[in-house]
């Protein structure tokens, strides 16, 4: 059963995710049929490799949820960033596999629309852009004739930190997808047809270029996936930290999605009435928010997703009433010892 390399980050990914949701070691133990001295001592780093059965179900448990679904691979990034760099981030394996490999995502009809305009433009047939795809121009000699690597798993490739994919893709696979049977694949299968179509069409037959026409290749291929709404969860993140506007946010979303914009711009526009009534009092709240939001976005969604709205008739002092207790609540859960703060999942 195929390994993974257990990093510090995927050490202390495991040991937050598992203190976030308040889950003690030996519920993970039992999910996993093993003793709570292993648990330890995959939290810590003390075990070297980990099989990926036993990862899914250690990040499933922890999560909540099936681990190949975008809800748990973004908490799972969600988790990655409160702790980690982009840079760190991106170099975490284990998580490419997850994010790229595993989670199914729709393709839109947009996007096969393009990649067959593309590939009648430029003649290139079905069975040449299976081949080439199948060649794995990218990688060496050695590694396209090295058994041990698994075909379509990411792994390491040297000290860098860097890491490869070996691509095995079948005609059934191509036809389904270019046919519209298939309507959701994996991203690295969109990102090696819509990768090999821009280099047919910029060098032909060659089969061997260099490492920045090969990056540069690469960063097309991403922006044309992203053009089409069609994102890796990395991807999809490092564009919404950049946007500057709900316009944009719309325009990053998948169609899919579109449903949550007007429900995000009816909250800002509530937020900002109420910042035309005393704006010093929203910002601090807003910031306080975000702070929470940042420790944990999941239980944050979980807190103001019950029904408040039924208080709505109470008196301005029995809503000051409710307040004070909740702060409280918070004081006395928030103040316990850390070996009972990891005893039940709320």
């Amino acid at each position: 059963m195929p390994k993974i390399v257990v990093t510090p980050e995927l050490a202390s990914t495991i040991k937050h995710l598992r203190l976030q949701q308040s889950i003690a070691s030996k519920d993970v133990a039992a999910q996993i049929n093993k003793s709570p001295s292993y648990v330890s001592r995959l939290e810590s780093g003390n075990i070297r490799t980990v099989e990926v059965q036993t990862l899914s179900e250690v990040l499933g448990f922890l999560s909540g949820g099936d681990i190949e679904s975008e809800e748990t691979i973004s908490k799972l990034y969600d988790t990655l960033t409160l702790q980690f760099s982009k840079d760190e981030i991106e170099k975490q394996i284990w998580f490419a596999n997850y994010d790229t490999v595993g989670r199914k995502i729709p393709i839109p009809d947009s996007l096969i629309e393009d990649i067959l305009s593309r590939m009648s433009a430029h003649q290139i047939s079905r069975s040449y852009l299976l081949q080439r795809i199948n060649a794995n121009e990218a990688l060496s000699e050695s590694e396209r004739n090295d058994k041990s690597i698994e075909y379509n798993v990411w792994y390491a490739k040297g000290s860098s930190g860097m890491h490869s994919i070996k691509m095995l893709l079948s005609v059934q696979i191509l036809d389904g997808i270019l046919d519209r049977k298939i309507t959701s694949a994996p991203y690295v299968i969109m990102q090696s047809i819509v990768f090999y179509i821009l280099k047919i069409s910029k060098h032909s037959d060659v089969a061997e270029i260099n490492d920045f026409e090969n990056n540069e290749l690469m960063r097309a291929s991403v922006d044309l996936l992203n053009s089409h709404r069609f994102y890796s969860i990395f991807e999809k993140n490092k564009l919404l930290n950049s946007v500057r506007s709900i316009d944009e946010i719309e325009q990053i979303f998948s169609s899919y999605e579109v449903d949550n914009i007007s429900t995000i711009q009816s909250i800002i526009k509530k937020i900002l009435q109420a910042a035309d009534v005393d704006l010093s009092t929203v910002s601090g709240r807003l910031k306080e928010f975000d702070n929470n939001l940042a420790c944990d976005v999941w239980f944050m969604l979980k807190i103001i997703s019950l029904k408040y709205c039924d208080l709505s008739s109470l008196s301005t002092t029995k809503k000051k009433d409710f307040i004070a207790e909740t702060e409280a609540l918070i004081e006395k859960f928030g103040s316990m010892p850390e070996d009972q703060k990891a005893v039940e999942i709320y």
